[in-house]
């Protein structure tokens, strides 16, 4: 539908298109302010998890060094002036830095892939599709499954 008839909308726009016509405002309303919380809350949470990558990498280069909460947020508000930045002066680069990164992905997953292809010991493939472990500490393997799964649909939505 959205090919059909484009617009800069988004969810909002649809969901007043296709929704009953006593309801096109308050539910394209709704989901104006939820994609704009959810985007909100992912570009919150990438900048936090960044500063505790920064600290992470400084931690293992001087391990005596303790980092206080006011330091993190200074860290955060750093990573967030820069992001901002690339994203407003940086647009001519952009080519660029996307080919780079491609080319990047390429070498990093035959680099990762082939050492662990050849040095790896082999699995049968009952143990590979049909052997479950939990290591998670939960009792239960359906919330061990669940819980997994937020950090895979994280790295999907960031």
């Amino acid at each position: 539908m959205a090919s059909m008839a484009p617009t800069s909308g988004g969810q909002y726009h649809w969901v007043s298109e296709f929704s009953p016509p006593s309801y096109q405002k308050v539910l394209s309303y709704a989901s104006g302010w939820m994609t704009t919380l959810g985007w909100l809350a992912s570009l919150a949470s990438s900048v936090y998890v960044l500063a505790y990558q920064v600290q992470a990498c400084i931690n293992a280069t001087n391990p005596d060094y303790a980092f206080t909460s006011w330091q993190i947020t200074l860290l955060m508000w750093a990573i967030l002036f820069l992001t901002v930045m690339f994203n407003t002066y940086g647009t001519p680069f952009f080519p660029q830095l996307e080919t780079a990164s491609l080319i990047g992905h390429i070498v990093g997953f035959f680099v990762v892939m082939i050492p662990l292809w050849v040095l790896c010991d082999k699995n049968s493939a009952r143990d590979v599709f049909l052997t479950f472990q939990d290591q998670s500490g939960w009792d239960n393997m359906g919330a061990a499954y669940l819980t997994s799964q937020i950090y895979i649909m994280w790295c999907c939505f960031g």
